[in-house]
Formats: structure tokens, C-alpha cells, sequence
């Protein structure tokens, strides 16, 4: 209360204060009061018609789809009147939407414009990277490392590359050589938790993103990777403490909805994952995977309360499975995995 005390204080004092505005909003949100931080918001953009981070913002506070949000961001980035800025936004909405010709497009206008800018490079570098074109990001590495870009002598890039890669081992030297090098980031305790959890030291990995945690204590990343890891240790219930606590301090965050959900079917009530999955069908009609786990779902739920001899529930619940797996089918009929989950 003290926190929303303040914010309203410095919103009232400077009401063109963007970041400000912002962060009040996602408060108001946090305390389930959505309609007054989408107000908020809306008030915000009278003044500031073309500010991408408070439209984006208030398309999650009023839960609009992901096409809903794209084409909004479109829009707003086609009023960008600097050609580079432009570029370097389209590339980002590029590789967010998984469009690699167009990313890479948008890169290369972004570079003739700029050829020596440091985000063109680590742009490209993360390009070739996510395409495992290795010949063509290392050289790159090399370049970013030289210049210091990631102001740890090229370990973080020198990090990424080799996790990319699947070299596990050098991954967690370099991650080891990060926090001796730059103890103080969150980002080096992120990447050695990372690189623990891929050669399985769960134990240890919770250890490093707690450490993260402390760092910066809004880590998305470093909250994911606890969740993951104590999954892996089968402790549920320290999972569970993580995912409550991403929920909170992220509620519109894709990765968190999710492990709310998964929490549910492997471990909690999968009952509790219907209203997720049924919204996600309802939001994207087209997403085939919505549809399957809404089929997923409602046989966990139906297994649930046969076994606690509920056989009508049960029933009723399996019906509904077989109803949603045979609309799968029909609408995807090249959709294997439907007709495999309806079964004989």
C-alpha cells in the first residue's frame, strides 16, 4: 500500500512520466484492479499516442490475443520515422513471430544503414546462432568479443554460443568464469544455473538462480529456472512456491500461465487447467496444439474423478475429450496426434 501510495504520489506530480505511469499500472493489475491500470493507460496515451511500451502494456492488461498485439505493434512501428530504429523494430517482431527471412531482411537494411552499430551485430549474431549457421556467428563472436560488447570480454556471447551448440562442458566453463569474473550480475548466476541444468545438476542450479534472485530480484529467468529444476527434483511444492511467485510478479508472462497449468495436471487439480485451456481454443481457434491439450485435459480430468469413483464426472468429462479431439480432426485432418488421441 506504502508502494502504491508513492507511485500515485509521482504519477499525480508528473503525469507525463511514462515509466512511472507504467509501473503503477502493472501494480494495479497485480492487485486485481485491471480496469483501473487499462484507464490508466488509456489516459497515458492520449498524451502519448505512439508510445509502443504503453500500448503493448495495455493490450496485456486487457488480455488482447497475440495476433492482437502484433498488429498493434505493427502499426505503431510503422510511424517510426528513423529508417534504423524501424528496421531493428521489424527484426525484433520478426524473430518474435519465427519469420527467420524476414529477420534476417530487416538485419540487413538495419546494417546497411549501420554497419558498425553493436546491435547490429549481436542481432546478426543471435540470427546465425538460432539458425545454427555456426561459419557465420563466429566470426561475429569474435568481432563482439574484441569490443567488449557484452562488457565481459566476450564470455557472455562465448556462453550463448556454446550452449547453442550443445557443448555442455565449455557452456558451464564459461558460465563458471562469468560469476568469477562479474559476481555482481544476475546475469552470470542465470547462465551458470542454465548451464547446470543441462548436464543435469538440478541441485546445484537452484543454488546459482537464487543467487540470480538475489541480484535482481524481478529475475523472470532466474524464477523459470528454479521452477524447472525443482520439477526435476520432484519437489512440487518448492515448483509450486516459484510459479506463485512468477504469477504475481509477472501475471501476463506466456512461461508462468503455462507452468501454472502443467503444475496442475502432473501434480495438482487438472480440473484447475480447464479455464486456461479452454480460453486458449476460444483465443486461437486455429492453434492445433490448443486443441489437443484441451483434449489432454479433459481425459486427466476425467481419470481424476474416476479415481475417486465419481464415474458420472468421469463420463461426462471423457465424452467432452472425445467431442473436442473429433473437432481436431475435422479441422485439421492432416493432424495426426488427433486421431491417435481419440483412439480406436
Amino acid at each position: 500500500d506504502q508502494a502504491l501510495r508513492l507511485l500515485e504520489g509521482l504519477r499525480a506530480k508528473d503525469p507525463n512520466d511514462v515509466d512511472v505511469t507504467a509501473v503503477l499500472a502493472r501494480v494495479y493489475h497485480a492487485r486485481n484492479e485491471k480496469d483501473k491500470g487499462i484507464a490508466l493507460l488509456n489516459e497515458a496515451l492520449k498524451t502519448h499516442p505512439d508510445h509502443q511500451g504503453l500500448r503493448l502494456l495495455l493490450g496485456r492488461l486487457a488480455e488482447e490475443t497475440p495476433d492482437q498485439l502484433r498488429q498493434a505493434r505493427r502499426e505503431m512501428i510503422a510511424k517510426v520515422e528513423d529508417p534504423f530504429v524501424r528496421a531493428m523494430q521489424l527484426a525484433d517482431l520478426a524473430r518474435e513471430e519465427s519469420n527467420a527471412a524476414e529477420w534476417l531482411k530487416q538485419l540487413k537494411a538495419a546494417e546497411q544503414l549501420k554497419p558498425n552499430e553493436p546491435k547490429v551485430r549481436e542481432g546478426l549474431f543471435a540470427y546465425y546462432v538460432s539458425q545454427r549457421q555456426w561459419d557465420q556467428a563466429q566470426p561475429i563472436l569474435e568481432t563482439m568479443a574484441r569490443a567488449n560488447q557484452d562488457q565481459a570480454g566476450g564470455l557472455l556471447f562465448r556462453f550463448r554460443f556454446a550452449r547453442a551448440k550443445g557443448d555442455t562442458q565449455a557452456a558451464l566453463t564459461h558460465a563458471r568464469e562469468l560469476t568469477e569474473k562479474m559476481p555482481e550480475f544476475a546475469t552470470s548466476w542465470l547462465s551458470l544455473g542454465e548451464a547446470l541444468q543441462d548436464v543435469g545438476q538440478h541441485e546445484e542450479a537452484t543454488q546459482r538462480f537464487v543467487t540470480a534472485l538475489e541480484k535482481q530480484n524481478d529475475n523472470a529467468d532466474a524464477i523459470r529456472g528454479l521452477i524447472e529444476s525443482y520439477i526435476a527434483l520432484n519437489r512440487p511444492s518448492d515448483a509450486k512456491r516459484y510459479i506463485d511467485q512468477g504469477s504475481k510478479s509477472f501475471p501476463n508472462h506466456p512461461a508462468f500461465k503455462e507452468m501454472q497449468v502443467a503444475f496442475e495436471m502432473q501434480f495438482g487439480d487438472p480440473e484447475k487447467a480447464l479455464p486456461a485451456r479452454q480460453d486458449a481454443v476460444t483465443k486461437r481457434p486455429d492453434d492445433v496444439k490448443a486443441w489437443l491439450a484441451l483434449g489432454q485435459t479433459y481425459t486427466a480430468v476425467a481419470r481424476a474423478k474416476l479415481a475417486k469413483q465419481d464415474k458420472a464426472a468421469a463420463e461426462a468429462n471423457f465424452a467432452k475429450a472425445r467431442e473436442t479431439l473429433t473437432q481436431a480432426a475435422e479441422k485439421f485432418p492432416d493432424e495426426r496426434r488427433a486421431y491417435a488421441l481419440l483412439g480406436p
